[in-house]
């Protein structure tokens, strides 16, 4: 997981810096840069998946100025984040290690230095420089790193005006060049690095148009669905063929926030897309008549159920399919929900948490955090609650709550949602 993270000139993040647990959540006002946090990740994330540093930008749709801090003297976005790994067994090798990667533009854009800290110690040996031959670029370079490692460097550093992708980028598209013959990577702890990056989730789901879409076909259904809901259908198609009493714990939990759901359906379009259909219960047998009317089981499409309806289902989703190697940012899960489903919400996002899935959630709802925080003591709430605040120069800043305010609004019988609301400005909660 991440323990630990400093941006520095992403948008309005000029030097924010945060720690982080399993599960976090997010308050701020409007434009104070939660969502900026949120896609700082997500540029992160792709500065290691992918081949350049244009492709990552294609993937944030933005431009580098678009990203860049306008007030920035040095025109570089800096990353510095603490990776953790928890050992799951005595055998297993738990680590903590610092990554950092700066992006810079002068003529054309690079990856001016990247550095991990510390490293698993055991290098490659090289008989000869033949060995190299039939390696990609990338591989040479991720080598000749290593065996500079071995003549006493102290971390993993490469810097080179040249670079345009990640370092650990080569971890992740030559995995398997890096192996040992028993199939384990010869490098596990940055094998783990650049793995839990690339994991990173950033769902933003505000409307419903992605959830109603029928799932297109162009191969084996997704196991997935996308960070804006596209692809509902064929994930859900993909958790009931492959986990059958993980799609059943879904249905059940959907069927108890609307009791008129009977089965969830799925329909295959003439043009190979997949899309949802819902059965609803049936208050009387098909054969009962009443009054002459024949009663029989409706369905609905992904087009006649409500806004709500699918954000919840999207949500349910998530929660059954996320992987727990996963980092999940959820942003403002309460939006078009009844009240009576926030306090589900909030704790289908915990018992991913819980199953060992990091999670990140930004909210605008003081019911939500009520929700959310109502079983925590004042200690967990402060480890748990980042304050996301911009001020007047215009960065951000992301701070933790003060204790003592937390115990002493518990003393009076009141939830952390009601003090906020009643404040109504995160900075009267810091510490």
């Amino acid at each position: 997981m991440l323990s630990y993270i400093n941006i520095s000139n992403f948008k309005s993040l000029v030097d924010t810096k945060t720690t982080l647990g399993m599960f976090n959540v997010f308050i701020g006002n409007n434009g104070a840069g939660k969502s900026s946090f949120f896609r700082a990740l997500s540029f992160l994330r792709d500065l290691v998946r992918h081949d350049s540093i244009n492709t990552a930008l294609d993937m944030q749709g933005a431009t580098f100025a678009d990203l860049v801090n306008l007030r920035a003297q040095e025109k570089a976005i800096k990353f510095q984040c603490r990776v953790q790994k928890e050992p799951l067994d005595k055998a297993d090798a738990s680590f903590d290690a610092d990554v950092r990667i700066v992006v810079k533009k002068r003529k054309f854009l690079y990856i001016d230095s990247e550095s991990v800290l510390p490293w698993d110690r055991r290098g490659i040996e090289l008989e000869s420089e033949s060995d190299l031959e039939d390696l990609p670029y990338g591989i040479y370079r991720f080598r000749r790193t290593m065996i500079a490692h071995e003549k006493g460097y102290d971390s993993i550093h490469y810097s080179n005006a040249v670079v345009a992708h990640s370092l650990l980028r080569d971890v992740l598209r030559h995995h398997h060049l890096l192996r040992l013959a028993d199939k384990q990577p010869r490098f596990p702890a940055l094998s783990y690095i650049a793995r839990n990056i690339n994991s990173y989730r950033h769902f933003e789901i505000w409307g419903p148009g992605p959830l109603r879409l029928p799932s297109k076909q162009l191969g084996a259904p997704s196991r997935y669905m996308s960070e804006d809901g596209q692809g509902l259908a064929s994930t859900l198609f993909s958790l009931r063929r492959l986990d059958r009493d993980k799609f059943d714990l879904l249905l059940d939990e959907m069927q108890h926030a609307y009791p008129w759901l009977n089965e969830i359906e799925f329909r295959r379009y003439p043009d190979s897309s997949l899309g949802l259909s819902f059965a609803e219960k049936s208050g009387l047998p098909a054969s009962s008549r009443n009054h002459g009317r024949s009663y029989s089981t409706k369905k609905y499409n992904s087009n006649q159920v409500s806004d709500g309806f699918l954000r919840f289902l999207a949500l349910a989703t998530v929660k059954y399919t996320a992987n727990r190697s996963w980092i999940i940012a959820y942003e403002e899960p309460e939006n078009g929900l009844h009240p009576s489903l926030i306090g589900r919400t909030a704790k289908m996002l915990r018992q991913i948490a819980e199953s060992g899935t990091q999670v990140l959630v930004s909210t605008h709802s003081p019911m939500f955090v009520s929700e959310v925080f109502a079983a925590q003591s004042a200690e967990q709430v402060a480890n748990e609650l980042r304050l996301v605040r911009r001020h007047e120069q215009g960065d951000t800043t992301i701070s933790s709550v003060d204790v003592k305010k937390i115990e002493e609004t518990m003393s009076h019988g009141l939830s952390v949602g009601d003090m906020w609301s009643m404040l109504l400005d995160e900075k009267y909660l810091e510490s």
